[in-house]
Order: C-alpha cells, then sequence, then structure tokens
C-alpha cells in the first residue's frame, strides 16, 4: 500500500498538526506500508538508500492522504544511526613535519550530502575547503574519494602535512585536537535558544596512529576515560595507548538521540566541555637529550 504524503521543511518550521493548512506544505513524498514499517520514499533523492527519508524531512510529520475523506498525520524519523569513521595515519618527516593520510568512511544521509556535489572537481574542492578553514595549519596534498555501491559507503582520503606543536627544547605536543582540528566541536557558547536537532543517531570513532620519530620518547599516556550525559543519550569512551613503535589515540562518542531538547542544554554544552579536554589532552614526545 502506498499514499501521496504532504510534507513541509525541518530546515523553515515545524507543520502544525492541529489543523491542516495547505500553505505550510511544501512538497509531497509517497508513504509505502511493507511488512509492518513505514518507508518514506523520494525520487529525487538517487543517492540515499532505499526507505531512508530525506534528511530535509526528518524528525517532523506528513500528512497521509489515504483517501479523499481520510487522512493522518505520520512521524517521519530514521531509527537507524549514521556511522563514520575517521582513521589518520601519520608519520614524521626528517625535518620533524607531520605527514599522513585522513581516511574518513561514512553512509547514508552523510554519503548522499557528497554524492550530491558534481561534477567530481567541485566535490574535491568543498573538501579543500572544509580542511582549509577547519584546519587552517594543515596543507592538503592530494583528495580522493569513492563510492561503494554494493553496502553504500562512501570513503574519502585526504593526504595532508601539518606542523605538529613543539617548545623550546624540541619536545614535541600530539593531540586529536592538534592533528585533527574539526575535532574542536561547535558547542562552545554555554547559552542556546533553540534544540540541538542533528536529524539523526551518530556513532563517531576517530583513531590517530602516530610512527614515533628515533630519538624520542613518550612522557606518561592519559587514562582510558569513559564519560556520559546522566540518561546515556551521549556516551564518549577515549583511550591512548602505544604499541611497539606507534602511538595510537581514539575517541568514540555516540550521539544516542537524534535530537536534544534545549532544556536539556545544559547537560549537553558540560559534556562537550569535558569532551574539549580530552581531544586537546597531549602526548608529549620528548627528545632525547
Amino acid at each position: 500500500n502506498a499514499y501521496p504524503m504532504l510534507t513541509g521543511n525541518r530546515q523553515y518550521n515545524k507543520l502544525d498538526t492541529t489543523y491542516p493548512i495547505i500553505k505550510q506544505f511544501f512538497g509531497t513524498v509517497a508513504l509505502l506500508t511493507y511488512g509492518g514499517k513505514n518507508y518514506v520514499l523520494d525520487a529525487t533523492e538517487k543517492y540515499l538508500p532505499f526507505g531512508m527519508a530525506p534528511y530535509g524531512l526528518l524528525n517532523s510529520r506528513g500528512y497521509v492522504l489515504k483517501d479523499t475523506k481520510t487522512a493522518v498525520w505520520s512521524p517521519i524519523v530514521n531509527e537507524l544511526p549514521n556511522t563514520e569513521t575517521i582513521n589518520i595515519s601519520a608519520s614524521f618527516t626528517n625535518n620533524q613535519k607531520l605527514t599522513g593520510t585522513i581516511t574518513y568512511n561514512t553512509g547514508s544521509y552523510t554519503m548522499s550530502r557528497y554524492q550530491n556535489i558534481t561534477p567530481v572537481s567541485n566535490r574535491h574542492g568543498s573538501i579543500r575547503h572544509f580542511f582549509t578553514t577547519q584546519s587552517p595549519d594543515m596543507e592538503v596534498e592530494t583528495i580522493s574519494d569513492t563510492l561503494h555501491a554494493t553496502n553504500g559507503r562512501y570513503t574519502q582520503f585526504v593526504n595532508f602535512t601539518t606542523q605538529p606543536v613543539t617548545d623550546s627544547t624540541g619536545n614535541i605536543y600530539l593531540s586529536l585536537q592538534s592533528v585533527f582540528t574539526p575535532l574542536c566541536y561547535d558547542f562552545t557558547d554555554s547559552t542556546r535558544i533553540s534544540d540541538v536537532d542533528f536529524g539523526y543517531k551518530q556513532k563517531t570513532l576517530t583513531m590517530l596512529r602516530v610512527e614515533i620519530p628515533t630519538g624520542y620518547t613518550p612522557g606518561p599516556l592519559p587514562e582510558p576515560v569513559t564519560i556520559s550525559t546522566d540518561d546515556k543519550s551521549i556516551v564518549c569512551m577515549f583511550d591512548t595507548k602505544q604499541i611497539g613503535n606507534t602511538l595510537i589515540m581514539q575517541i568514540k562518542v555516540d550521539y544516542n538521540e537524534p535530537v536534544y531538547d534545549r532544556n536539556q542544554y545544559d547537560a549537553f554544552y558540560n559534556f562537550h566541555r569535558h569532551l574539549y579536554k580530552l581531544t586537546g589532552q597531549p602526548v608529549v614526545l620528548y627528545k632525547k637529550q
């Protein structure tokens, strides 16, 4: 069974469900009911996996026209989280610059957003602009990406060079933030008047692997830490370890809700304050005298 469904747009306003007024609707999609589940279908979203509601409609409601006399409101949500992995492999050059590759793997909505940027030169230009604005100290050398059509995943490769933080004696200070500045999240303002609406649940894993250069020895490593909000709606695990001659720092953040009400923002803000400290916590590579 499939029905037309009138929709709004989450970018502008939520629909008033007390009484349907035609001018508040922005478009029409199809609602397919199959196997006890509802699927929102939009043929204009050619890169979005089947059954995933368009991002612009998430966490809103649609007005389903079942026949000339029957219409019902239906929620538009995406229950599955979007997963993102960021693997950064780096080593030091002879002049002590840090060079490496960022491998970014994701799917669903983020994949669709990148695939919609055409031609490829425009997409790579958008990626380069992101890094030059978010990480001004990073020199982006090459960019490539690929779409894995069989499993709906998108992978991005960015080769980079950056100048690490050092002191007057030549010691090197490494942190996730110092290498990958976009980990400085946006929630730095203690006040907010609107909800934090990601649209969907998210699971993000960021891992940094750095080869310890010859002539250096790492200082004490930070202890593994797990932090969360009281209701476990956000959970973060941070860990640093040394395996052989490789230093590994990783952080995993799970946003278990798609929307965080503005009344929850105090807890949300305080959580991210701790998150900033974790990603900025350095490991010192001491230069041997």
